[in-house]
């Protein structure tokens, strides 16, 4: 009898409340994982079972990732409504397919569980005919679809639309992958409301930038906001319709410290640099309009016969110049003009630790005959350099082609994002101090300025010269190899 009446006080704990079915069902999803609670899980339930019962149309929730988002919006948010409300008709859409069906496909697995089954098989049945990954419907005309952004329109409506991660945070920087987000919102998820007067949309997501879709939202106005930053900002305290506020006090106290306490805070920052953290963790991001490289990240070092040394405020590094390697990367000018851009050329030094030595910069205002030959002349320069590469759009894909005529190939650099997207590697190279400048350079002054002005500096073919450096590295298309003939090889 006791065990049969704590059967039934746990069931209806689940019907009552969000995170109690969430907490009870958490084995079925994570089975090797325990379930560990925060505040902030019982906030974004209660905002979401506000959403159910109807007294929120419109919500937005900003949460750091790894912060339970997508399993408690997802996953167990439609399948406890469902007990209550099984009529329902949900649309679930993410910036990639495969994450809405992976969410879908664990929502179906908690229905057709046991555990569900046993407590609330009389509610509902899944429709044989129509129980997919992307779509599965009830008996009770209630339906769940899972799309994408990409997806487009899903062909039928829901009753609440939910936005999981709508942006692909790679893509944060692409006026043109965000814009598209927008438009997509406003013209195809706008029509998919069953009922314009009573349906609800959800957008849940960490901020990427200023003009993501949260901002969007937000400036178009009528979305009740739940804001969680990883670090309290009193100035910015989130308070909601429901009577809900944040319950921190003190600046700086962490959202949820037994998960992601000063340590991990502390490498997210170093990770993410200051733009992305801004965004990512305290969902308040920075825009991007100047001020992505700071005057106080630049550092400096020295040439010796046989060695560079690397000052770092008052200690220095000493690194033998027979371990490092020297490559160049070449950003191209259309048009000799004055008034056009010139042709860069930076010539760069990886060390063993993946730092990047900038040890000169070639910059002038070429003719389109001219340059290969400057090219060529910059490469005979150095006897250690083992590759140079060029972006392959304007003039340098007919440098690529002569230099293969030759017979001396140059390694292509895929101007395929937006030139803040292609600095953000490189920016945050400098952020965590792995860049350092040849000191005293003649080239030093004029480099340095433009760094700092980008992206709102009149010349930006310095910064774009850099930033494929970035993307070589951080991407470990040169540190993996060890020899210069392997090095050598991925031109």
């Amino acid at each position: 009898m006791k065990d049969k009446n704590n059967y039934q006080k746990d069931k209806e704990k689940a019907e009552d409340s969000l995170k109690e079915y969430s907490r009870q069902a958490w084995y079925i999803v994570e089975p090797v994982t325990e379930f560990q609670d925060n505040w902030h899980i019982d906030a974004i339930c209660e905002h979401l079972e506000a959403v159910s019962k109807g007294e929120i149309r419109k919500l937005l929730i900003n949460v750091p990732p790894r912060h339970m988002k997508s399993l408690l919006t997802s996953v167990f948010w439609m399948t406890w409504t469902w007990i209550k409300k099984p009529a329902l008709r949900w649309v679930f859409v993410s910036y990639d397919g495969a994450l809405s069906v992976r969410d879908s496909r664990k929502s179906r697995n908690i229905i057709k569980s046991k555990w569900y089954q046993e407590r609330w098989e009389d509610k509902f049945k899944l429709a044989g005919d129509q129980n997919l990954k992307t779509r599965f419907e009830n008996d009770k005309t209630g339906h769940r679809i899972a799309s994408s952004v990409s997806g487009g329109s899903t062909g039928k409506g829901g009753d609440i639309i939910v936005a999981d991660d709508p942006h692909n945070v790679k893509e944060a920087r692409s006026d043109n992958k965000r814009e598209t987000v927008l438009t997509w919102w406003d013209e195809v998820m706008s029509s998919r409301l069953n009922d314009p007067k009573n349906s609800a949309r959800v957008i849940i997501m960490q901020r990427i930038h200023e003009h993501d879709l949260s901002g969007h939202v937000l400036e178009q106005g009528g979305y009740e906001h739940l804001c969680l930053p990883a670090e309290y900002e009193p100035s910015r305290k989130s308070i909601t319709c429901i009577g809900w506020e944040d319950p921190r006090a003190k600046q700086g106290e962490l959202l949820w410290p037994d998960r992601f306490g000063p340590k991990e805070i502390e490498d997210k920052k170093k990770e993410l640099g200051s733009f992305g953290y801004a965004g990512q963790m305290q969902q308040s991001p920075q825009p991007a309009g100047g001020g992505m490289i700071k005057q106080s990240y630049f550092k400096y070092y020295s040439e010796r016969t046989s060695s560079y040394i690397l000052y770092d405020g008052n200690d220095k590094k000493i690194i033998h110049k027979k371990k490092c390697k020297m490559f160049q990367t070449i950003d191209t000018a259309l048009k000799d003009k004055e008034t056009n851009c010139y042709t860069a050329i930076g010539t760069w030094i990886l060390t063993p630790d993946n730092e990047l030595l900038l040890y000169n910069v070639f910059r002038e205002r070429l003719q389109v005959p001219d340059q290969w030959p400057e090219i060529k002349k910059q490469r005979q320069r150095y006897n250690r350099l083992l590759f140079q590469a060029v972006e392959d759009k304007a003039s340098g894909t007919g440098i690529i082609q002569a230099a293969r005529k030759e017979g001396k190939p140059l390694k292509k650099l895929k101007a395929d994002t937006d030139k803040v997207s292609r600095a953000f590697d490189i920016s945050l190279m400098y952020e965590n101090g792995m860049v350092y400048h040849l000191s005293n350079a003649t080239w030093l002054t004029d480099y340095e300025n433009e760094m700092t002005k980008f992206p709102k500096g009149e010349f930006d073919d310095q910064v774009d010269m850099a930033s494929y450096a970035g993307i070589l590295v951080s991407r470990d298309k040169v540190q993996k190899h060890g020899n210069n003939r392997a090095f050598a090889a991925i031109i």
